[in-house]
């Protein structure tokens, strides 16, 4: 039960970090607006993976 906890808490982080890794890389090469709506959709997805 507390390995099956594990990978799936560290699956979530993994993903949270490619988000936010993917996030950052366009905000750098984007526009301030174009990053800014990034990082919304981004957290808003990660909120979205996250609640199932």
């Amino acid at each position: 039960m507390d390995s099956s906890f594990i990978t799936v808490l560290s699956a979530c982080f993994g993903e949270l970090t490619a988000v936010i890794a993917v996030a950052l890389m366009v905000g750098y090469l984007g526009h301030t607006w174009n990053s800014r709506h990034v990082l919304v959709s981004a957290a808003t997805t990660t909120r979205s993976s996250l609640r199932l």
